[in-house]
């Protein structure tokens, strides 16, 4: 939670997804080795449950599709088990375990199919 999230709103890279009370908030920056990195993807508690932070996925990979880039990636903490879970169950695959900033993190990618974005 370093970063400024004021320059990365100005600079388009947060959306959010509200109903019409924000409920949802999904961060994406471009990353090393020309891929693009889920910074943030965050659903509000009263909202869990409802798919939404599946379909935030969904939306990165629909933007990842737009810019051209082939793969996204994310980081946990090894102690999100159950987002660990779901990233797998939509496909993503785990790379790398590695202590960064006192966190023990899991970093995670997943490949993304060129073509339609179905919009």
């Amino acid at each position: 939670m370093d970063e400024d999230y004021a320059a990365l709103v100005a600079g388009g890279d947060v959306y959010v997804w509200a109903t019409p009370e924000i409920v949802g908030l999904l961060v994406l920056r471009p990353a090393d080795g020309g891929a693009l990195m889920v910074e943030n993807v965050a659903v509000d508690p009263v909202a869990q449950g409802r798919g939404l932070g599946p379909a935030l996925l969904e939306f990165a990979e629909e933007q990842a599709r737009e810019r051209g880039i082939a793969e996204l990636r994310l980081y946990t903490h090894e102690r999100m088990t159950r987002n660990i879970e779901l990233y797998e169950r939509l496909g993503w695959s785990e790379y790398e375990r590695l202590a960064q900033h006192g966190f023990a993190r899991v970093f995670m990618r997943k490949h993304v199919s060129p073509g339609s974005t179905g919009g």
